[in-house]
Parts: C-alpha cells; sequence; structure tokens
C-alpha cells in the first residue's frame, strides 16, 4: 500500500484557524458548543482494468478494485473485505499482486494516513450475484464501506461446426434447373438436429429441395437431420433454382439440438439459356460453297460467305489423301481462341455439355487461349484440329463455343469434313 493523502502545514494552519474562530464566536472558555468527528472516507476509483460498481465473471474468475482511502479525525486501523456480510477467505485477496496475510488487514505506517491499493480477489464459485464489501475502519471505530455486486455466469464458448460447400461463389446455372450442392460438414460440437435451405433470406419450398438423392425429398423446410448426420455428414442437396434471369443467393442453414444455427451462402446466377446446334464444316478445297460455317444456323456455306464465322483453311498441295491441313480460321472478321482444360483459368474437370447459358459462353471468352500460328495471309489459324477439340468464337459482339464432335477424312477426295457441336 501506498500513502494517497499527507495533511500539508498549510491544512493544519487552516484547522487551528477554524478552531479560533469558533471558540471567538461562542464566547470563550471551554463550555461553548460540541465537538464534530470526521470519519474517514473510501472511493472506488472508476479506471479500465477495475470494477467501481458491478460486473459478470465466470464463477472462479479474479476480479479487482482500486480503493482509495483517506483518514478522518482518526488514524485508520483495518481494512475488511465482505462477501454477502462474511470475511472473505484471506486466500482469495491479493493486495497490490501481494497474497493477503490477513483478513481484516491491519494498516501500519503512511497508510494509517491514507493509502490506495489495487485489490483482487478471486469470484465466488457457482452462479449467483454476491455482494463485496470494503470496510476501512479508523482506530476510534468510524468506518467507511464501499461495495460492487458480482454475478458470476457460466460462459459456454460455442465452436461452429466447418461447412464447406464444393463450388462456393457465383455459378451460372439454367433458370428452373435442378442444381447440387456438395455439403461438407465437420467439427461439429454440439449434435445437428435440422437443415434448412433459403433464397434470398426466405426458406425455399419444400418441393423444391432434395436431400442427397433427386428421389428423397424435403418433406419440410427446415427439416430433420437423419440422426447418422447429426455429427456431420457429407451430402448433396439438390435445389430448383429460380426460373428467372438474375443473381440469387442461397443459404444452407444448420440447426443444432442447443438451437444455435450456422449457416453457407452460396451465390447462383441464371441466364438465358443456349441454343443448340449441329454443324458440318467442310475442307476448303472440297465441294464448293462448303468451306465455312454459318454459327448461327450449323449450315454449310462458302468460306468467303458473308454468312460464315470460320472457315477451313483447305490443303497444303500433296497428295490428296494426306493434303488436308486441318487448322481453322475466323471469317468476316471474327476472331478464335483455343479452349483448353486446366489453362486460362479454367478447371482441369471443365466439361462442354455443362455450358448452357449464354452467358456462360461468353465468360468463356476470357478463358480462351489466342491462336498463336498464321496462314499466308497473316490470319491467326488453330492448331492441328482433333477431335474433343474447343473454340471460343467471337463475332460482331455475340459469342460462340464449339466442339469437335468427329472429324472424317477422305483418301481420294477433298470431300474431308468437322462435325461441329454450337451452342451460343
Amino acid at each position: 500500500m501506498k500513502t494517497l493523502l499527507k495533511f500539508s502545514l498549510l491544512s493544519i494552519l487552516a484547522i487551528i484557524g477554524f478552531t479560533s474562530c469558533e471558540e471567538d464566536l461562542g464566547g470563550g472558555g471551554s463550555g461553548g458548543g460540541g465537538t464534530t468527528v470526521s470519519d474517514p472516507s473510501t472511493l472506488l476509483l472508476t479506471e479500465t482494468g477495475f470494477v467501481s460498481f458491478d460486473a459478470t465473471v465466470m464463477p472462479g474468475e479474479s476480479f479487482s478494485v482500486r480503493l482509495q482511502a483517506e483518514q478522518g479525525d482518526s488514524p485508520l486501523g483495518v481494512l475488511t473485505i465482505t462477501e454477502d456480510g462474511s470475511n472473505v477467505d484471506l486466500t482469495r485477496i491479493s493486495i497490490d499482486g501481494v497474497a493477503a496475510s490477513s483478513n481484516p488487514i491491519v494498516l501500519f505506517g503512511t497508510d494509517k494516513d491514507g493509502f490506495t491499493a489495487d485489490i483482487t480477489i478471486v469470484a465466488q464459485s457457482g452462479e449467483s450475484t454476491n455482494n463485496y464489501a470494503f470496510i476501512v475502519a479508523d482506530e476510534e471505530g468510524n468506518t467507511s464501506t464501499e461495495t460492487v455486486t458480482i454475478t458470476t455466469e457460466s460462459i459456454v464458448m460455442v465452436t461452429p461446426p466447418t461447412i464447406l460447400v464444393e463450388g462456393s461463389g457465383m455459378a451460372m446455372v439454367t433458370p428452373g434447373s435442378i442444381f447440387g450442392l456438395p455439403v461438407n460438414v465437420s467439427n461439429v460440437t454440439t449434435p445437428l438436429a435440422t437443415i434448412g435451405v433459403l433464397q434470398d433470406g426466405q426458406y425455399m419450398d419444400a418441393d423444391r429441395l432434395w436431400f442427397d438423392d433427386i428421389t428423397i425429398q424435403f418433406p419440410t423446410n427446415p427439416a430433420t437431420l437423419p440422426p447418422s448426420d447429426a455429427n456431420g455428414f457429407m451430402r448433396t442437396i439438390f435445389l430448383r433454382v429460380h426460373a428467372d434471369s438474375g443473381v440469387r443467393t442461397y443459404t444452407v442453414e444448420l440447426t443444432d439440438e442447443a438451437g444455435e444455427t450456422y449457416t453457407k451462402d452460396v451465390t447462383l446466377e441464371t441466364g438465358t439459356s443456349v441454343t443448340i446446334l449441329d454443324g458440318v464444316l467442310f475442307n476448303r478445297a472440297g465441294p464448293a460453297g462448303t468451306g465455312g460455317l454459318d454459327l448461327d444456323d450449323g449450315m454449310s456455306v462458302g468460306s468467303a460467305d458473308a454468312r460464315a464465322e470460320i472457315k477451313d483453311e483447305g490443303i497444303d498441295g500433296g497428295p490428296i489423301s494426306s493434303n488436308w491441313i486441318r487448322q481453322i480460321s475466323g471469317a468476316n472478321g471474327a476472331s478464335l481462341k483455343h479452349i483448353f482444360e486446366g489453362q486460362g483459368g479454367l478447371p482441369d474437370n471443365f466439361d462442354f455439355d455443362n455450358v448452357t447459358t449464354s452467358q456462360q459462353v461468353a465468360s468463356l471468352w476470357d478463358n480462351g487461349v489466342p491462336f498463336v500460328d498464321t496462314n499466308a495471309d497473316g490470319d491467326p489459324v488453330s492448331l492441328r484440329v482433333e477431335t474433343g477439340d474447343i473454340f471460343s468464337v467471337m463475332a460482331n459482339n455475340k459469342f460462340y463455343l464449339l466442339r469437335v464432335a468427329a472429324i472424317n477424312e477422305t483418301v481420294d477426295n477433298n470431300q474431308d469434313n468437322y462435325m461441329i457441336d454450337i451452342r451460343f
């Protein structure tokens, strides 16, 4: 403990002066009015890390107060700390970082004039609300008391489960189609009870939801989880997405047996369903009027026809059986790019058949790999075309996606051709 206040010489002189005036006004002698006794004073300081009124802590957790005391007419004698009227066990008390050796605590030296002390107490065990009093008494038995109210509550730390949704983020889907969300839930601390799915914050109709199999419909939304999934699961939640074009947020919601709720969001965008066509692109050196392809209707046209978006590059002048160079290029200002799995930001498992909207077709242009070879005219041309090759085409601000479904080569004429799947 340390001394907070000491009387100065000025204070002593002021007291003497006050006493003299009082005697003169009373007419002199010792038979005048009575004497006023000044009790000790105390204050709990309001500072960061210290309790000055009330607080809530965990059972058995420590709390601290900063107590300031000043003597009155009589030197300070003892400090007593009580809990609901009974002295706190000294093993629960430390003062200025030192374990208390007694309670009440006898004051010595300059502490008898006044002190400021940091008092730390281990709170009551169990959950309750108790009153702690800090009673300072002087040598004449006069007291001053400060109290705090301490409530103890057990705080349950809730650790949320880990919810992973494969492909979380933005996905493009066909309006009104059924889309699968692979959901992996692990690190469950409290058994799970229900699962729900929301669209833009509203629970979806249960008839738009299926649990792990397109034949197992949600009976309600939310629905009760199977007991086998209470501690985690890997399931696919199938949902029928919104029928109009636009972006919607879908939320997988899990609730545990304690009523705690955990969520994971997925954003799905629907667009215009693609137009699907089949076309045939012939060897440019073959039948007249068939070296180009109109991607808007899948019809073979001449390589110089204004309707063509792509054209074949023809032959190299060698024997008919092997002269087809099997390269393609853009026509009438159209541009082409290769689409390679695992390149240009595409996943290794990119699937042409999963492209179902015009918006997806357009977005794939940015994933394409530009042609690097050129023909005699300096126009970019593809690599040698193989079955399964995929191309992105931009013509007049319109986008197409092509897949070479088959390649038919002839050995005695130049009627070689590509069978092409078209989407736009």
